[in-house]
């Protein structure tokens, strides 16, 4: 029997070599053979029936049909759309809905199961936020590594509706990359809006809130007052809710107690009627003496309830980030990488991106040996090898 690698694969059926290796590994390429780290592919086989579509067709959207990936952040979300989603999409809700009641543990399958072979690049940017999200309350630092590379591999790409992704899904880097600093610093201060706000700015997109007019230095509160009534007119409770901890937490700095006691009363309010918890779990460490008596006023069974998520959820933080300072969980890359990291998984020639780009040969040769001196590989093979092996 006559064999061809993933690479002439791809050059056959149109789908990526990393797309062939996960369908090998499925057992969905039949005669497929394992040849060290690679796979070697029967020069008959025919493309998978059952493969969805790939990301170069599947994002090929129209301007008016963007899909938010995170359907409880939407303002325009309420669960008479439920019916209108696809099974995916409907898996994808629920381990959202899962990773908001801190149920970590069970989002954490359904949104592996979604990553084997997504539907789109909207739905797999979704799972993959929310997989972050999960190993973070799990404490898995080298399943986050894997998650974080396969973003930022996915945002090199240019898609419709990137640039707003690029606003939505930097909030998990901004948050992750300020997990050190906020694991040592109990205490609320100004850093709270690099430590905490990410969550908040999920909605920056839609109501049109510049980051300046949220810095809790600078932020204009009568503007962010008026952003709440907007988001209680949409319904989009997970906004609402991180809108009054934001506020609070502004509130706390300016030390009005009243304000702050509202904002608190509010945010707890929410979580217990919907069972989200996660923005309340979140910000907790910094308000503990603000939350602390105004959960005391619910019943015992929910106060036992968030207390034991909380106790949990940083007992989870914590070991995570002791574990990335002992594990470099995220390579020492740059913007300018990334596009270059996509285009050798791709199995583009150095003449290609050189072509692609308008630089030379040699540029590409420096840029990708420098990448290779970053991720710890001696040459672009093993740069392929472990990309392949730690997405």
């Amino acid at each position: 029997m006559e064999f061809i690698t993933t690479k002439e694969a791809f050059a056959k059926w149109g789908i990526s070599p990393t797309r062939i290796t996960i369908l090998a590994n499925e057992g969905r390429i039949p005669g497929a053979q394992h040849l060290g780290r690679s796979w070697m592919i029967p020069a008959g086989a025919t493309k998978p029936k059952e493969l969805k579509p790939n990301h170069a067709k599947s994002a090929k959207k129209g301007k008016g049909s963007f899909s938010f990936p995170l359907y409880h952040y939407r303002p325009d979300w309420n669960s008479s759309k439920q019916s209108q989603l696809s099974q995916e999409e409907n898996s994808l809700l629920l381990a959202e809905t899962a990773v908001l009641e801190c149920r970590f543990a069970d989002a954490f399958p359904i949104l592996e199961s979604i990553l084997r072979s997504p539907d789109d690049i909207y739905t797999e940017l979704g799972a993959l936020w929310n997989a972050g999200i999960c190993c973070i309350g799990l404490n898995k630092p080298y399943d986050f590594s894997r998650f974080f590379m396969r973003l930022q591999i996915l945002m090199a790409e240019d898609f419709p509706h990137r640039d707003d992704m690029v606003i939505i899904l930097d909030t998990l880097k901004t948050y992750v990359e300020s997990i050190g600093s906020a694991a040592n610093n109990r205490v609320y201060n100004i850093d709270i809006h690099y430590q905490c706000l990410p969550l908040t700015c999920l909605q920056v997109g839609y109501m049109n809130l510049s980051m300046e007019a949220m810095h809790v230095g600078t932020a204009d509160t009568a503007l962010l007052e008026l952003n709440l009534r907007l988001l209680k007119s949409t319904g989009s409770v997970v906004s609402l809710e991180m809108m009054h901890l934001y506020l609070l937490g502004i509130y706390y700095l300016r030390q009005d107690k009243v304000l702050m006691e509202k904002h608190a009363k509010a945010a707890v309010q929410i979580a217990y009627e919907n069972r989200f918890y996660f923005p309340l779990v979140t910000y907790y460490k910094y308000f503990a003496k603000v939350l602390s008596p105004v959960l005391a006023a619910y019943p015992v069974e929910f106060q036992k309830h968030c207390r034991n998520i909380i106790s949990q959820y940083e007992k989870n933080f914590d070991a995570f980030v002791a574990s990335s300072n002992r594990f470099e969980f995220i390579p020492k890359l740059t913007d300018d990488d990334y596009p270059y990291i996509y285009d050798v998984l791709t199995g583009l020639s150095n003449a290609v991106i050189a072509e692609k780009f308008g630089i030379s040969q040699q540029t590409v040769i420096r840029r990708i040996a420098k990448i290779c001196e970053k991720v710890g590989v001696n040459n672009k093979k093993e740069l392929i090898d472990y990309l392949r092996n730690n997405m």
